[in-house]
């Protein structure tokens, strides 16, 4: 059929014509250095974070370790009721991610399972668990003796409102990690249904990492704006009140949150940094493919509505690239001077 042979070629020759347009090393490779202004905005408390959530990962890092814990701490634990139990060993079906401070997602991870289970971690007798005591008095700071009538140590609230501060900019990494490997020309779809009931990993795209044409619109502008207008989390807030709470923690909370403020905006310099060359030719140069690169829709009205508003966008990309390109080129010549005759 004439039709799928067509498709085939344009198909083809997308895949010739944006194949070095943003190789996946280079982008990640930026967003390392990117998300690595973390640990030196946090520097003050960085090592007894990184400490502890060392200690977290090697505690709760295997089945074997989870199994010891649900039984000790879980099931033996009379100051709980049934319904109680049931939840918090579903809580703790899952393995800890391990902990590396130079691999950011690592952090991610790591944060991820351990932010969501702090009231749990605060509740449970953590001195049950069958390690080391230098590790055990890293695991207080997750428990840090608190319950209905003990307040939480201060460095307890410290960590946790640390925890819940980095999540967050860990977090913002984590989705521009999942954008700059995504396609352009495809929106996000689940895949069919496994055998087991679970959805399936969609069918991977020819395209997927090759997000210059995006980057040359913007996109990393988009995303950095997500991260300088980053609105703090209620759980988030409540930590630091908790913080704020304690003898001395007016002190500590402010310059935990001078801390993030700092990170956010390193971080925002540093994208800026790596990322500009999108904005100068000839990189830029790609936003003029945009017609071509974007999702379809499936509305056929809308989809040559849409087509036409992309086209008139590439043609007045493609006159502003020519004029910025004729205005540095006139004053480049204007620095050197007339020609010798």
């Amino acid at each position: 059929d004439k039709t799928d042979t067509d498709t085939e070629s344009n198909t083809d020759n997308l895949r010739l014509l944006f194949r070095r347009s943003l190789p996946i090393g280079d982008a990640d490779h930026a967003l390392h250095h990117i998300m690595q202004e973390i640990n030196v905005s946090f520097d003050e408390i960085w090592s007894d974070f990184k400490e502890c959530m060392s200690a977290c990962s090697r505690s709760f890092g295997s089945f074997f370790q989870l199994d010891r814990f649900r039984q000790r701490c879980i099931r033996a634990n009379e100051n709980l009721t049934g319904t109680a139990k049931q939840v918090l060993e579903k809580m703790f079906q899952e393995c800890c991610p391990s902990f590396v401070e130079h691999r950011w997602q690592y952090i991610y991870e790591t944060l991820s399972w351990v932010v969501p289970r702090q009231k749990a971690l605060m509740l449970l007798n953590l001195q049950e668990l069958e390690v080391d005591s230098e590790q055990l008095r890293l695991l207080w700071l997750l428990h840090g003796g608190g319950s209905d009538t003990v307040p939480a140590s201060q460095a307890s609230l410290q960590f946790w409102a640390a925890a819940h501060l980095l999540s967050q900019l860990a977090e913002w990494g984590h989705t521009v990690s999942g954008v700059l490997h995504g396609c352009p020309c495809h929106p996000a779809k689940r895949g069919s249904k496994r055998l087991d009931g679970q959805e399936a990993a969609p069918p991977p795209c020819p395209m997927a990492g090759r997000m210059g044409v995006p980057l040359a619109c913007g996109l990393m502008k988009s995303l950095t704006n997500h991260l300088s207008g980053m609105v703090l989390r209620p759980a988030t807030q409540h930590a630091l009140e908790n913080l704020r709470g304690s003898p001395g923690g007016e002190n500590l909370a402010t310059s935990l949150l001078q801390m993030f403020q700092t990170a956010s905006a390193r971080m925002i310099a540093r994208s800026l940094q790596v990322f500009s060359y999108w904005d100068q030719l000839p990189w830029s140069l790609l936003m003029i493919a945009r017609p071509w690169t974007e999702p379809q829709l499936e509305d056929h009205a809308a989809q040559a509505q849409a087509q036409r508003e992309r086209v008139a966008f590439s043609r007045a990309a493609t006159k502003l690239l020519i004029q910025k390109y004729d205005s540095a080129n006139a004053a480049s010549q204007g620095a050197m001077g007339e020609p010798c005759q």
